[in-house]
Formats: structure tokens, sequence, C-alpha cells
């Protein structure tokens, strides 16, 4: 009972700080909020094509579902 309880809240006291990672989370975040091509959105980085692209339209239409925006996406990747 006690491991179920810290690894539930460790994530969120950390997130309560305001820590936002640098990673795919941010990436996958500004990517289904934005509504823009993969070339648009600035993460191409000499990759032609969005490598992920069911990922990201899964984020998408989550984020149009649950009006969530970039910081309470993140927020919800994190925590699952």
């Amino acid at each position: 009972m006690a491991a179920i309880f810290t690894v539930l809240l460790v994530p969120l006291k950390i997130i309560g700080y305001g820590f936002l990672p640098g990673d795919d989370a941010l990436r996958h975040a500004a990517k289904a909020v934005s509504g823009k091509t993969w070339q648009q959105s600035g993460h191409a980085r000499g990759l032609p094509i969005d490598p992920s692209p069911g990922w990201q339209s899964f984020w998408h239409q989550f984020t149009r579902v649950f009006g969530c925006d970039a910081e309470k996406l993140v927020v919800f990747q994190l925590s699952r």
C-alpha cells in the first residue's frame, strides 16, 4: 500500500513544484495543442516526416475532446 501511494504521489509532488520535462512530453504537447504540421512545428530537425503520426494524432484529438492546454496535457502524460 505504501509503495503504491509513493509511486502515485511522487510525480504529482514534483509537478507541483513547477517542473516540466524538456523531452518528449513537451514536444508532444506542443505539437498537439498548436495544430501545426510537422514541418511547421519546428520539431522536424532534419526528419522529413513525423516519426510518430499516430501518437500525435491521438494527443491532438485528446486536447480537442477534453479542452486541455499544453500544461494540462503534460501533467496528464506524466501522471499516467
